[in-house]
């Protein structure tokens, strides 16, 4: 996980990357935005297009615990996203946890 994964879209794509997946977590307007206020972050949409001007497909993930707002499902409805990674581990300092979802 990346805090501006922008940043890091034009280096996958010149490395031959066919897609690139980011954590929701990290777009501006998800409701965590207080944890990353330091950070100027950018609209999850403006990622994602700016992933597709690439060539590359386009993927999201979200944290275990993470609340999905409306606009993840907007995103999901409209076809932007192609691929939807739903986090089963807790990655933690030196260990990691299985969470089970059901």
């Amino acid at each position: 996980m990346v805090a501006k994964p922008a940043d890091f879209i034009d280096d996958f794509a010149a490395a031959g990357a066919s897609q690139f997946t980011f954590h929701y977590e990290t777009a501006k307007g998800f409701f965590f935005r207080i944890v990353w206020a330091k950070f100027d972050l950018d609209d999850a949409e403006d990622i994602i297009n700016k992933i597709k001007s690439k060539g590359m497909k386009t993927g999201i993930s979200v944290k275990p615990k993470t609340h999905l707002d409306d606009k993840i499902f907007e995103l999901l409805d409209r076809d932007l996203i192609d691929n939807f990674l739903i986090m089963t581990v807790k990655i933690y300092f030196l260990f990691f946890r299985l969470t089970i979802l059901f």
